[in-house]
This record gives C-alpha cells, structure tokens and sequence, in this order.
C-alpha cells in the first residue's frame, strides 16, 4: 500500500525506527521482531531493498558501519526524510485498518462443519490469541519498558487489550454455539 507521499508499509517502520536513532538494517529487523511486527507487517527481506530505495530517494544517508569483515551501513534520517516523516504523522485521513486472521476466516465457513468442529476453530482461535497475549506480556513489555516512550507503552496496550478481548469472545461465542 502506497501513501500518498509514495511510502509504502515498509518505508513507514524504517523511517519511524530511524527516527529514534541511527541504524543498520539489522537493528531495524530486531526491532520489528519485538515492536511493530504485531500490528505493522514488514517483511526482514524488504527492509534492506527498502533502506536502498529511501537513501536514493535522498530520505535516508547512510555510514559506513563495519563490525569485522561484515560491510555495514548505518542509516540517518536526512532532513527531506525527517520532513517526509512528520509529514505522515500530521495526515489526517483515517488511517488504513486491515486484519487478516485465517482461522476466523474458516469459522465464517465453518458451517460446512459440525459444532464440534466449528468449536475446534474457535478453541485454535482463541489460544491464537493467547499466544499473541503471552508474546506481548512477557517479550514486548519488557522491551517497551527499557527506555520507550509512553506513546511505545500505549501501542503495547491496545495490543493487550485487543488480544485479551477477542480471547474473550472466543470463550462467549463457544458458549453460543453450544447452547450455554
């Protein structure tokens, strides 16, 4: 999905880290693999082409950062993308919400199965959910809490709150279906 500043999803969460401070692209995917990943996808393989994109856009300068034999590059945000950034931060158009969750897709189809069946996807859905709970709880909080922002804290928090609610409803909607 293209902005209308031409950034796509991947542009977004490496501007925003890069924001924080500079960083090489290993740093960025660390980061995504405790932070944005639960509400934001950006794929590992797109970072570094997008890190490649936004520096010939002139968003981004890149360091050498060598760390051994390994060539490195560490990335600031150049004025242009800093601008580029907080340009995204102040639209005002209703950002884009999309969710994409397999096993609720099965239960929209799940009447071709018995209500044992369709129980058995909401008890995977369910415990999808917990899982999702347990990462956030106990791998992203501490993480978040290291230094992170209240605004970091407060994303976290919608997250909890939306995995315990939906874990909630499973729990209800399996009640329904079997009549208590």
């Amino acid at each position: 999905m293209a902005t209308g500043r031409g950034l796509n999803n991947t542009a977004l969460v490496v501007l925003g880290m890069i924001a924080a401070g500079r960083r090489n692209g290993y740093e960025i995917s660390r980061t995504v693999g405790v932070s944005t990943r639960f509400f934001w996808p950006a794929s590992v393989g797109g970072i570094y082409p997008e890190l490649r994109r936004l520096e010939d856009a002139g968003l981004l300068e890149a360091e050498d950062d060598p760390r051994g034999e390994a060539i490195r590059h560490s990335y600031a945000l150049t004025p242009a993308g800093r601008a580029a950034l907080r340009d995204w931060l102040a639209d005002d158009a209703l950002g884009h919400f999309e969710m994409r969750n397999e096993d609720l897709l099965r239960l929209f189809f799940a009447a071709e199965l018995d209500v044992d069946g369709q129980v058995a996807i909401l008890r995977k859905l369910r415990a999808g959910h917990e899982a999702q709970l347990e990462q956030l709880e106990s791998g992203a909080r501490p993480a978040a809490e290291r230094g992170a922002g209240p605004n970091r804290l407060l994303v976290l928090d919608y997250g909890i709150a939306l995995h315990r609610s939906a874990a909630e409803w499973c729990r209800q909607a399996e009640a329904r279906l079997l009549g208590r």
